[in-house]
């Protein structure tokens, strides 16, 4: 999915496999996200799928894009 950045620049972040939700998780400062009972994977539910973009969206907004990329890297 495609995100925008503080700088208003755009990151493409694509997890792949419960590892890869739960690494953007941590990345995002969330690290036990997906342990909360409503976020469980997989997600089937459109509504909650929606709020974890929101969470996502939230913290990929709030820093600019070069620092979002550091910090992929980590």
């Amino acid at each position: 999915s495609w995100f925008r950045t503080a700088d208003d620049r755009w990151l493409y972040i694509a997890p792949v496999g419960v590892g890869g939700f739960a690494a953007v998780a941590d990345w995002i400062g969330r690290p036990r996200l997906f342990e909360e009972q409503r976020y469980a994977l997989p997600i089937i539910d459109v509504a909650v799928a929606r709020e974890v973009r929101a969470i996502v969206d939230a913290a990929v907004g709030a820093i600019d894009f070069d620092t979002a990329v550091a910090a992929l890297k980590e």
